[in-house]
């Protein structure tokens, strides 16, 4: 059975503030050098954060000044030319966009995101379309993803995103049915974070230091995998993504962080940081361990010690909404700051 791994995504600003009071531009900091890019449902937001810092926190004021049919199109022609050129800009070496790394390709309609030394990576091998989904584009964007960026055997997965400031779904209906995926998350920050109400006393934090550590935070990355990855697939992708990580910790921009017991490390997560900002990434603890206030107590020792080792002032993390994590952090300090769909 050929088995196809669906992702359905908003392009640019698929972000809407909450509050007209939050800075953008300081939660948007953290994402060009040091995003997450593991977490698919989050990928795009980070390709775009060049675009996105200085121009996020305009947008309600930008729309709100379109009257005509005509300024919008200006208006909506004009993001996705900024957004081309963000792609162009030579980004540092230790970013997924860099261009030895990632072939970005100019279609007129859409582009074309492959990373060739990593071709299971969702979001390094997607197509970003100009407009969100309309009639008769499901089996036109399918096509043109099967030509541009392969098809079964050789790739398992489908990846779209499209250009909607206003967050517009499209005909989205046809990929639902496929079984594409739509998933809304919040984004979540912090300035001070709260000790866990059930803190566990049976772990110990600290950075990951040895190879064997390194390997522990793979295998616990692949065992929390979600059920549709298949194992030995995933693991390879979290070899490349955690070697890819190491580069960038060895550069000074974070740390991969663990709660071992002994020397057994039950949870691992990483914490990247840029101009003040500190992000959370890949938060996960070994099934065996759950319930059991490890989360919790990781989260809460990292964050403390990197926002001592870095001088940080705000630290994010990103949670599916309603879902039990995004209570874990809410309790821990952390408060919705902004909300995605993708």
């Amino acid at each position: 059975m050929i088995r196809l791994i669906h992702v359905l995504g908003f392009a640019l600003f698929l972000s809407t503030p909450v509050s007209g009071e939050t800075n953008s531009k300081d939660l948007y900091s953290v994402l060009p050098d040091s995003g997450d890019f593991v977490d698919k449902q989050i990928m795009l937001l980070k390709h775009l954060s060049r675009l996105a810092q200085g121009r996020a926190w305009k947008r309600e004021v930008e729309l709100a000044r379109i009257t005509s049919e005509e300024q919008w199109l200006t208006y909506k022609n004009r993001i996705l030319r900024d957004y081309r050129d963000s792609l162009g800009l030579p980004f540092p070496a230790r970013t997924p966009l860099n261009p030895e790394t990632v072939k970005i390709i100019d279609r007129g309609d859409y582009l074309v995101i492959r990373t060739p030394k990593n071709p299971t990576f969702y979001w390094g091998n997607f197509l970003l379309f100009s407009h969100p989904p309309r009639e008769g584009d499901f089996k036109e964007w399918r096509d043109l993803f099967a030509l541009e960026i392969g098809a079964p055997p050789a790739t398992e997965h489908q990846v779209f995103g499209w250009d909607s400031p206003e967050g517009e779904e499209g005909d989205i209906q046809p990929f639902l049915e496929a079984g594409f995926r739509l998933n809304r998350s919040v984004v979540l920050t912090s300035s001070e974070l709260r000790s866990p109400a059930r803190p566990s006393s049976l772990v110990s934090i600290r950075t990951l230091k040895t190879e064997a550590d390194w390997e522990q935070a793979v295998e616990n990355q692949v065992v929390c995998r979600e059920p549709e990855f298949e194992e030995g697939e995933y693991r390879e992708f979290q070899k490349q993504q955690m070697a890819r990580y190491r580069k960038m910790i060895a550069a000074g921009h974070g740390d991969w962080y663990g709660a071992f017991i002994e020397r057994q490390l039950v949870a691992d997560l990483g914490l990247f940081h840029h101009e003040g900002v500190g992000r959370f990434q890949s938060v996960e603890t070994h099934p065996d361990f759950r319930r059991r206030g490890v989360a919790g107590t990781l989260i809460f020792g990292a964050g403390r010690q990197a926002k001592a080792d870095y001088d940080l002032h705000t630290l994010v993390i990103v949670a599916e909404q309603a879902s039990s994590p995004a209570r874990l952090y809410e309790s821990l300090g952390f408060q919705l700051t902004e909300k995605q769909v993708g």
